[in-house]
């Protein structure tokens, strides 16, 4: 039983500790959870009995790691490895919020599997890093799955967690991504149309204006534009916003953003803007949206099964 003082200071903490290992293809998952710190809450020194992965959604604190600390904040991922001492402490004047996940890989393994089995063995010196490849949405799902369930929920934890594995080592261990961009003798406007598709369904939350697309891609804002518009017969803005009010419904599925919070994460300056973009995509406010989401995701746990 959790004593006051250890329950002090939590905002709610989701805890799913495995005694026994369960198995996800060659991952042995001990523990996964979500925590959110109230103003000054600490998380006492504790040892790693697995490598761990924490992930920042909000707020700022600090993570101790064998006598050093580190400031982290939103979108930053700290890594553990067996034998840390680890202690957390939030912010006095904000709070924490963060997901982790504790887990053993099986050791002889060949090929990728040896490769990450090596590199959360011994992470190197760097435990450190801001995401730069979206990690934060399979790890949503993920929690999601555990959350709720589902039909083939086996497979879609061991899909997730593969996943969050490969994109915690390139976040560490491999320079940031490239733009897609066809090769030079392939140049043609249906390949250009496809760069402008495929950088904005890979970085919909993080791209402000069209400008920056253009810039990604090496063209002028006004010749894509033109372009995008003559091949597909919509706006480059049309599509860019449709796929933010995309990314901003993933973020209302999850369950743990309000309307606000989902409007600064896509980029929008004011919860206005961004529910004005939202109305003319899906015809209906985005507050509406989220209360019927809700509604029905109560009356689909009132009929079938209950959430675990």
């Amino acid at each position: 039983m959790m004593h006051d003082a250890e329950r002090f200071g939590k905002v709610y903490h989701f805890d799913n500790v495995m005694p026994i290992p369960k198995r996800y293809g060659f991952i042995r998952l001990y523990q996964i959870g979500e925590l959110q710190c109230g103003v000054g809450y600490e998380v006492s020194q504790h040892t790693q009995y697995c490598p761990e992965i924490s992930y920042i959604v909000s707020g700022s604190g600090t993570f101790g790691c064998n006598g050093d600390f580190f400031s982290v904040g939103e979108g930053d991922i700290f890594l553990n490895r067996i034998g840390d001492t680890h202690l957390i402490r939030s912010d006095p004047q904000e709070n924490l919020r963060f997901l982790y996940l504790g887990f053993l890989l099986d050791e002889r393994l060949d090929g990728d599997y040896k490769t990450l089995s090596q590199f959360f063995e011994n992470p190197g010196a760097v435990r450190l890093r801001k995401d730069r490849c979206d990690m934060l949405t399979p790890l949503l799902r993920l929690m999601t799955e555990f959350y709720t369930g589902g039909g083939c929920s086996q497979l879609a934890i061991e899909s997730l967690l593969n996943e969050v594995l490969v994109l915690t080592y390139r976040n560490f261990c491999e320079a940031p991504p490239k733009a897609f961009l066809p090769p030079k003798a392939a140049d043609t406007a249906g390949n250009t149309v496809y760069s402008a598709i495929r950088y904005i369904e890979s970085n919909a939350m993080d791209i402000s204006e069209v400008r920056e697309i253009a810039n990604a891609l090496g063209y002028s804002g006004s010749y894509l534009s033109h372009l995008f518009r003559e091949r597909t017969g919509e706006t480059l803005q049309n599509y860019l916003t449709k796929k933010k009010v995309e990314a901003g419904i993933e973020l209302m599925k999850n369950g743990r953003y309000n309307v606000t919070q989902i409007a600064m994460r896509l980029g929008y300056d004011t919860l206005q803007s961004f529910s004005k973009a939202f109305r003319r995509v899906m015809n209906v406010a985005p507050t509406e949206y989220l209360r019927q989401l809700r509604e029905s995701e109560i009356s689909n746990q009132d009929t079938g099964g209950e959430a675990r």
